[in-house]
Protein backbone atom coordinates (compact mmCIF):
# COMPACT_ATOMS: atom_id res chain seq x y z
CA UNK A 1 0.00 0.00 0.00
CA UNK A 2 1.38 3.03 -1.11
CA UNK A 3 1.65 6.28 1.29
CA UNK A 4 -0.96 8.41 -0.83
CA UNK A 5 -3.43 5.11 -0.69
CA UNK A 6 -2.79 5.10 2.81
CA UNK A 7 -3.84 8.77 3.23
CA UNK A 8 -7.11 8.52 1.33
CA UNK A 9 -9.76 7.16 4.10
CA UNK A 10 -8.76 10.89 6.41
CA UNK A 11 -8.03 12.65 3.51
CA UNK A 12 -11.52 14.74 3.85
CA UNK A 13 -10.55 15.06 7.54
CA UNK A 14 -7.32 17.01 7.04
CA UNK A 15 -8.28 19.82 4.35
CA UNK A 16 -7.64 22.58 6.37
CA UNK A 17 -10.50 24.67 4.74
CA UNK A 18 -13.38 22.86 6.26
CA UNK A 19 -12.34 24.56 9.65
CA UNK A 20 -13.77 27.80 7.86
CA UNK A 21 -16.87 26.16 7.48
CA UNK A 22 -19.94 27.62 9.43
CA UNK A 23 -20.88 24.81 12.27
CA UNK A 24 -24.39 25.89 11.66
CA UNK A 25 -24.09 24.45 8.50
CA UNK A 26 -23.79 21.61 10.09
CA UNK A 27 -25.91 21.46 12.77
CA UNK A 28 -26.45 17.92 14.32
CA UNK A 29 -24.45 16.68 11.82
CA UNK A 30 -21.48 18.43 13.02
CA UNK A 31 -20.09 16.43 15.82
CA UNK A 32 -20.72 13.21 13.84
CA UNK A 33 -18.73 14.74 10.93
CA UNK A 34 -15.83 16.09 12.16
CA UNK A 35 -15.45 14.46 15.91
CA UNK A 36 -16.85 11.00 15.51
CA UNK A 37 -16.31 9.79 12.00
CA UNK A 38 -12.68 10.64 12.06
CA UNK A 39 -12.17 9.86 16.00
CA UNK A 40 -13.54 6.19 14.75
CA UNK A 41 -11.43 6.37 11.95
CA UNK A 42 -8.58 7.15 14.07
CA UNK A 43 -8.92 4.33 16.24
CA UNK A 44 -9.52 1.68 13.26
CA UNK A 45 -6.26 2.62 12.21
CA UNK A 46 -4.07 2.26 14.97
CA UNK A 47 -5.89 -0.84 16.20
CA UNK A 48 -6.25 -2.69 12.80
CA UNK A 49 -9.52 -3.25 12.97
CA UNK A 50 -11.87 -3.01 9.85
CA UNK A 51 -13.07 0.29 9.20
CA UNK A 52 -16.67 1.34 8.67
CA UNK A 53 -18.56 2.27 5.17
CA UNK A 54 -20.94 5.10 5.87
CA UNK A 55 -24.62 5.67 3.98
CA UNK A 56 -23.72 8.15 1.06
CA UNK A 57 -26.48 10.29 2.14
CA UNK A 58 -24.74 12.33 4.42
CA UNK A 59 -26.84 10.58 7.74
CA UNK A 60 -23.71 9.08 9.33
CA UNK A 61 -25.22 5.97 9.47
CA UNK A 62 -22.56 3.30 9.03
CA UNK A 63 -24.03 0.32 6.46
CA UNK A 64 -20.62 -1.99 6.39
CA UNK A 65 -17.05 -2.30 7.21
CA UNK A 66 -14.06 -2.58 4.53
CA UNK A 67 -10.63 -3.29 5.12
CA UNK A 68 -8.53 -0.58 7.09
CA UNK A 69 -4.78 0.19 7.23
CA UNK A 70 -2.32 -2.52 9.20
CA UNK A 71 -1.69 -1.30 12.68
CA UNK A 72 1.88 -1.70 12.24
CA UNK A 73 2.05 0.35 8.76
CA UNK A 74 3.70 3.34 9.52
CA UNK A 75 1.15 6.02 7.91
CA UNK A 76 -2.13 5.31 10.42
CA UNK A 77 0.43 6.58 13.04
CA UNK A 78 1.08 9.68 11.58
CA UNK A 79 -2.61 9.84 10.58
CA UNK A 80 -4.21 8.59 13.81
CA UNK A 81 -1.72 11.68 15.16
CA UNK A 82 -3.30 14.77 12.68
CA UNK A 83 -7.05 13.27 13.26
CA UNK A 84 -6.35 13.67 16.92
CA UNK A 85 -5.27 17.34 16.68
CA UNK A 86 -7.91 18.31 14.11
CA UNK A 87 -10.74 16.53 16.58
CA UNK A 88 -9.66 18.25 18.87
CA UNK A 89 -9.45 21.73 17.18
CA UNK A 90 -13.38 20.46 15.96
CA UNK A 91 -14.34 20.18 19.72
CA UNK A 92 -13.18 23.53 20.85
CA UNK A 93 -14.42 25.14 17.71
CA UNK A 94 -17.88 24.12 18.38
CA UNK A 95 -19.88 26.69 20.89
CA UNK A 96 -19.46 26.04 24.37
CA UNK A 97 -22.45 24.72 26.14
CA UNK A 98 -24.34 26.49 28.86
CA UNK A 99 -27.68 26.79 30.56
CA UNK A 100 -28.28 29.80 27.93
CA UNK A 101 -28.05 27.93 24.86
CA UNK A 102 -29.36 24.01 25.79
CA UNK A 103 -32.98 22.94 26.17
CA UNK A 104 -32.46 19.05 27.48
CA UNK A 105 -32.83 18.52 31.01
CA UNK A 106 -30.65 15.78 31.17
CA UNK A 107 -27.58 18.67 29.52
CA UNK A 108 -28.90 21.04 32.44
CA UNK A 109 -28.17 18.31 35.09
CA UNK A 110 -25.06 16.98 33.56
CA UNK A 111 -24.21 20.19 33.47
CA UNK A 112 -24.75 20.97 37.26
CA UNK A 113 -22.87 17.59 38.19
CA UNK A 114 -19.57 19.18 36.46
CA UNK A 115 -19.63 22.05 37.70
CA UNK A 116 -20.01 20.80 41.50
CA UNK A 117 -17.05 18.41 40.10
CA UNK A 118 -14.43 21.40 39.27
CA UNK A 119 -15.63 23.17 42.49
CA UNK A 120 -13.16 20.85 44.18
CA UNK A 121 -11.02 19.74 41.62
CA UNK A 122 -7.53 21.33 41.88
CA UNK A 123 -5.13 18.89 39.58
CA UNK A 124 -3.81 21.37 37.23
CA UNK A 125 -2.63 18.39 35.33
CA UNK A 126 -5.36 16.29 34.84
CA UNK A 127 -7.73 19.49 34.08
CA UNK A 128 -7.52 19.83 29.93
CA UNK A 129 -8.49 16.21 30.13
CA UNK A 130 -11.83 16.74 32.37
CA UNK A 131 -12.39 20.16 30.70
CA UNK A 132 -12.69 17.75 27.37
CA UNK A 133 -14.94 15.39 28.97
CA UNK A 134 -17.11 18.00 30.09
CA UNK A 135 -17.18 19.63 26.87
CA UNK A 136 -17.91 16.72 24.64
CA UNK A 137 -20.65 14.97 27.65
CA UNK A 138 -22.49 17.91 27.53
CA UNK A 139 -22.72 18.18 23.72
CA UNK A 140 -23.29 14.31 22.96
CA UNK A 141 -26.00 14.75 25.55
CA UNK A 142 -27.71 17.77 24.17
CA UNK A 143 -27.77 17.15 20.13
CA UNK A 144 -27.28 13.31 19.95
CA UNK A 145 -30.26 11.11 21.11
CA UNK A 146 -28.34 8.00 20.34
CA UNK A 147 -25.41 8.73 22.95
CA UNK A 148 -28.01 10.57 25.49
CA UNK A 149 -29.88 7.48 25.79
CA UNK A 150 -26.98 5.18 26.23
CA UNK A 151 -25.09 7.41 28.85
CA UNK A 152 -28.12 7.37 30.59
CA UNK A 153 -28.05 3.90 30.31
CA UNK A 154 -24.92 3.43 31.69
CA UNK A 155 -25.76 5.69 34.66
CA UNK A 156 -28.46 3.43 35.42
CA UNK A 157 -26.68 0.10 35.49
CA UNK A 158 -24.12 1.84 37.29
CA UNK A 159 -27.02 2.57 40.00
CA UNK A 160 -27.77 -0.98 39.90
CA UNK A 161 -24.62 -2.13 40.90
CA UNK A 162 -24.39 0.18 43.58
CA UNK A 163 -27.68 -0.84 45.53
CA UNK A 164 -26.18 -4.38 44.89
CA UNK A 165 -23.42 -3.38 47.28
CA UNK A 166 -20.78 -4.07 44.41
CA UNK A 167 -19.72 -1.20 43.54
CA UNK A 168 -18.37 0.52 46.78
CA UNK A 169 -18.88 4.42 47.84
CA UNK A 170 -15.67 5.91 49.05
CA UNK A 171 -14.54 6.85 52.44
CA UNK A 172 -15.12 10.34 53.94
CA UNK A 173 -11.57 10.85 53.36
CA UNK A 174 -11.81 10.08 49.57
CA UNK A 175 -11.35 11.73 46.74
CA UNK A 176 -7.49 12.05 48.04
CA UNK A 177 -5.00 14.06 46.32
CA UNK A 178 -6.39 17.49 45.06
CA UNK A 179 -9.87 17.43 46.34
CA UNK A 180 -10.74 20.22 48.12
CA UNK A 181 -13.94 19.87 49.69
CA UNK A 182 -14.32 20.83 53.28
CA UNK A 183 -15.92 17.37 54.60
CA UNK A 184 -13.16 15.40 52.61
CA UNK A 185 -10.57 17.97 54.20
CA UNK A 186 -11.68 17.44 57.18
CA UNK A 187 -11.96 13.55 57.35
CA UNK A 188 -8.42 13.49 55.77
CA UNK A 189 -6.80 15.79 58.87
CA UNK A 190 -8.86 13.44 61.52
CA UNK A 191 -7.50 10.51 59.49
CA UNK A 192 -4.06 11.64 59.78
CA UNK A 193 -4.39 12.33 63.19
CA UNK A 194 -5.58 8.35 64.06
CA UNK A 195 -2.47 7.26 61.69
CA UNK A 196 -0.22 9.37 63.82
CA UNK A 197 -1.50 8.13 67.21
CA UNK A 198 -1.97 4.53 66.40
CA UNK A 199 0.89 4.15 64.19
CA UNK A 200 3.40 7.00 65.09
CA UNK A 201 3.62 8.49 61.65
CA UNK A 202 4.80 11.97 61.48
CA UNK A 203 1.71 13.97 60.19
CA UNK A 204 3.55 16.97 58.88
CA UNK A 205 5.71 14.82 56.42
CA UNK A 206 3.38 15.29 53.24
CA UNK A 207 4.70 12.52 51.12
CA UNK A 208 4.46 9.63 54.11
CA UNK A 209 0.44 10.66 54.48
CA UNK A 210 -0.29 10.55 51.15
CA UNK A 211 1.53 7.07 51.14
CA UNK A 212 -1.19 5.83 53.98
CA UNK A 213 -3.96 8.11 52.59
CA UNK A 214 -3.48 6.07 49.38
CA UNK A 215 -3.14 2.36 50.40
CA UNK A 216 0.47 2.54 49.21
CA UNK A 217 1.91 0.47 52.27
CA UNK A 218 5.22 -0.39 50.88
CA UNK A 219 6.17 3.43 50.35
CA UNK A 220 4.85 4.28 53.77
CA UNK A 221 6.76 1.59 55.62
CA UNK A 222 9.95 2.70 52.82
CA UNK A 223 9.49 6.01 54.47
CA UNK A 224 9.25 5.35 58.28
CA UNK A 225 11.96 3.20 58.08
CA UNK A 226 13.98 6.06 56.35
CA UNK A 227 12.94 8.04 59.73
CA UNK A 228 9.83 9.66 59.09
CA UNK A 229 8.00 8.74 62.35
CA UNK A 230 7.70 10.23 65.38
Amino acid sequence: MSLLSGLTPFRKYLDTDNLSLDILRHRRGYFMLKVKRPLVDAIVALTGERTPVYDKDGSGRIVGTKGGLRRNHPISWIISGIALIRIIVHIYKYPKPTKENVKKWRTIALMDMWDEFFLYERNNSRDPIFRVMERVTLIEVEHDGFYAERITKFFMLWLKQYQSGRWKLLEPYQPSGFWTEPSVVEAQNKMRQELAEFAGIDTTHEELVKAFTDGDGDRAAELMKAGFSK
